[in-house]
């Protein structure tokens, strides 16, 4: 009973947070993220999430193993990027990397399946090492948002209290899971699991079709969003 409460409670979670359904502060935020991504606190935490999450996720679906290879070289390069004092406008720099150079990273088909599959293999690790980890890079990334655009405070508020209060819920649900499996009436974990090998898929050319997951993308009338946040952050 206490579980199937649980799992409504968690589907019914975003609709405490109607702030979350605006489209113009979604596209607001999107944009801020990615600018974020420049910021040392955001760098740290989010490579310190990803070296935790990646290997756990890969076990549990080999088949990510081409994302995440391309996933880390593009960390690297905005790595580089974020501790090079000799570039010139860093956002667009960064922008050139996600619609250039990773561009299939952020407009391939098969890729965005994969970071799709990543993520939700992702969140569904809870030890307390990975929770830590998630729930840093969540505070700094709220954090570095809302010092780009003020405006977003309650958005950015929403959001980590949606992930902070999901991740408890989760938590939860993974002990309940956990006492499960001990009677051999769950499977594994996406920690633990190790799971059929996925079968090697040669990655199309990039589709027309924009999709939106969790990781935003840029498109040509959202350069003026990005440059205007760049513009009053002083980049």
């Amino acid at each position: 009973m206490e579980r199937t409460t649980l799992q409504f409670q968690l589907a019914n979670l975003p609709n405490k947070y109607p702030i979350l359904t605006n489209a113009a502060l979604e596209r607001d935020w999107s944009a801020s993220a990615v600018l974020s991504q420049l910021n040392p606190g955001v760098r740290q935490t989010w490579n310190d999430y990803l070296g935790r999450v990646s290997p756990l996720a890969l076990k549990a679906d080999p088949g990510l193993e081409f994302f995440l290879s391309l996933q880390r070289a593009y960390e690297l390069e905005v790595d580089k990027l974020a501790g090079d004092r000799s570039v010139a406008s860093k956002p667009a720099a960064l922008l050139n990397l996600r619609t250039n150079m990773f561009a299939p990273l952020f407009t391939n088909s098969v890729y965005l399946a994969d970071r799709a599959r990543f993520e939700t293999t992702a969140e569904q690790i809870m030890d307390d090492e990975t929770v830590a980890l998630r729930t840093a890079y969540w505070e700094s990334l709220v954090s570095a948002a809302t010092n780009l655009n003020p405006r977003l405070s309650d958005y950015g508020g929403a959001r980590l209290a949606l992930a902070a209060r999901s991740a408890v819920i989760s938590r939860r649900l993974e002990e309940l899971n956990e006492q499960l499996r001990g009677l051999g009436e769950f499977p594994e974990p996406a920690g633990e699991r190790m799971a059929e090998p996925a079968p090697v898929r040669t990655p199309e050319p990039p589709s027309a079709d924009r999709k939106f997951f969790k990781t935003y993308v840029p498109e040509r009338k959202d350069f003026f969003i990005i440059e205007t946040i760049t513009a009053i952050a002083g980049f």
